[in-house]
C-alpha cells in the first residue's frame, strides 16, 4: 500500500487561492481522488479523462486544475505537474518492493536453516518450587514433631545464608540454554548471559519485589 503525499498548506497555496471559490471544492476533490488512483496504479501522474468522470461525474474540476497550472492536458486525459518532485515514481516503488521481497525471502531461508528444538529436550520443572529449591528435598527433612536434640545459637541471618541453594545448579543452565535457542529460532539475537549471582530465595530480592508475606514486623506494627 502506497501513500499519496500532500502538504498541510494546501488550502493556502497560491494556485489554490487563485481558483474561484465556487470551483475550489470540486477541483481539490478531483485532485486528491485522481492522485490516490495514480499512486495506486503507478501511472506517474497520468489520469485518463474517463477516470476523472467516474470519480466526480464531470471534467469541470479538471479544467479548473489546468487553469491553475496544477494539471496539464495530454492525449486522452491529464497529467499532474511535477509528479516526480513530490510523489514516488513507478521505478522507485517497484525497486522498493523488490528489496522488501528479497529481504523477507532471505529471512525465511535463514529461519529454515536454524535447528529446531525438540520438546523432549525441555527439562522437567515439576520438581521445583517457586523459589528455585528442590521440592523433593523436603522428604529428607526431619519430622517437626520429633524433639530437636540440640538447638545451636545461630542468628536468623546466618540461617538464611546457610539455607541458600548453591549457584552452580546445572538445571538452571539447561533452562537458559533452551530459552536462548528458542529466541534464536524466532529470528532474534541470542541474549548475553550475566555472570553475577542469581537471586534465589525471597530475602535476596529487593524490598519492592518481595511478596506481601515477607514484610517486616516493624512495618506491619506501624500500620496498625
Amino acid at each position: 500500500m502506497g501513500w499519496f503525499k500532500t502538504t498541510d498548506t494546501l488550502m493556502t497555496d497560491a494556485k489554490v487561492m487563485m481558483m474561484p471559490l465556487n470551483e475550489r471544492g470540486m477541483a481539490l476533490g478531483t485532485w486528491i481522488a485522481c492522485g490516490t488512483w495514480s499512486n495506486q496504479h503507478l501511472t506517474d501522474g497520468k489520469i485518463p479523462a474517463g477516470i476523472v468522470e467516474s470519480f466526480v461525474g464531470t471534467l469541470d474540476g479538471a479544467e479548473t486544475l489546468v487553469t491553475a497550472r496544477m494539471w496539464k492536458r495530454i492525449r486522452g486525459g491529464f497529467q499532474f505537474n511535477k509528479w516526480d518532485k513530490y510523489q514516488f515514481s513507478r521505478e522507485q516503488v517497484e525497486t522498493k518492493r523488490d528489496e522488501d521481497r528479497a529481504r523477507k525471502q532471505e529471512w525465511r531461508d535463514r529461519k529454515k536453516k536454524k535447528p529446531q528444538v525438540k520438546h523432549e529436550d525441555v527439562p522437567d520443572l515439576s520438581q521445583w518450587d517457586t523459589v528455585g529449591t528442590n521440592a523433593a528435598s523436603a522428604l529428607t527433612r526431619p519430622d517437626p514433631s520429633r524433639p530437636v536434640p540440640t538447638r545451636p545459637n545461630t542468628s536468623s541471618s546466618e540461617l538464611a545464608h546457610a539455607s541458600r541453594p548453591a549457584d552452580d545448579r546445572p538445571e538452571i543452565d539447561t533452562i537458559l540454554d533452551y530459552l536462548d535457542e528458542r529466541i534464536e529460532a524466532n529470528g532474534a539475537n541470542r541474549p548475553k548471559r550475566t555472570q553475577g549471582p542469581r537471586l534465589h530465595p525471597a530475602h535476596d530480592r529487593p524490598r519492592w519485589a518481595r511478596p506481601r508475606g515477607s514484610q517486616s514486623r516493624h512495618r506491619v506494627r506501624n500500620r496498625r
